[in-house]
C-alpha cells in the first residue's frame, strides 16, 4: 500500500516512479518512531533504569525511594563499565566484573530501598497519557509543525469527545 502511494504521489508530481526499497525505509521509519514514542509514554508510566543516561532498560521495575539515605548509592554493575580510565597516567585499566553475591547483593538493596508499588497499570494507553508524555517530552516528534497539528487534534479530541 505504500509502494501504491509513492506512485501516485510520483505521478501527481510528474516523476516517473517509486522504489519498494523507499517503501521499506519508510515503514522502517515509522516502526521507530512509534516505538520512541510508545517506549516514552510506558516510562511515563511505570519506574525505569539507565544506562550511560540515554539507553533506557528494566521498565517496570522497583523504584527507589528517593528519601532514602541507602538508595542514594545503588551499585549498578553494568553503569561501572568494565574500563577504568587512570586520571595519574592516563592509561586505561581493566576493571573486574563484579561477583554474583556483589550482584545479588545491589538487587536486594535495591528491592528494600523500593517503594512498593500497591496499583498496576496494564491497562491500555490513554489519549491523555500520549496528550501528556508529548507536553513533557516535545522532542519525540523533531518536526514542529507535525508536532503542533497532532497536539491540537489530540486537544480537540480530549476536550469534545464525540469528535
Amino acid at each position: 500500500m505504500i509502494v501504491g502511494r509513492f506512485m501516485l504521489a510520483a505521478r501527481e508530481l510528474g516523476l516517473e516512479g517509486a522504489d519498494d526499497e523507499a517503501a521499506d525505509l519508510i515503514v522502517v521509519a515509522v516502526q521507530n518512531f512509534l516505538k520512541n514514542v510508545i517506549s516514552t509514554v510506558i516510562s511515563q508510566r511505570k519506574g525505569y533504569k539507565t544506562r550511560n543516561t540515554h539507553f533506557i532498560y528494566d521498565i517496570g521495575g522497583d523504584m527507589p525511594n528517593m528519601w532514602l539515605r541507602n538508595s542514594n548509592k545503588l551499585y549498578d554493575p553494568q553503569g561501572e563499565g568494565r574500563v577504568n580510565l587512570d586520571d595519574s597516567t592516563d592509561a586505561l585499566g581493566l576493571r573486574c566484573p563484579p561477583t554474583i553475591d556483589e550482584v545479588e547483593q545491589s538487587a536486594v538493596l535495591e528491592i528494600a530501598c523500593s517503594v512498593p508499588n500497591s496499583e498496576q497499570n496494564d491497562e491500555k494507553l490513554t489519549i491523555d497519557e500520549f496528550y501528556n508524555t508529548l507536553l513533557t517530552h516535545k522532542n519525540i516528534v523533531a518536526c514542529h509543525s507535525v508536532y503542533a497539528v497532532n497536539m491540537e487534534r489530540i486537544a480537540v479530541m480530549l476536550s469534545y469527545p464525540s469528535y
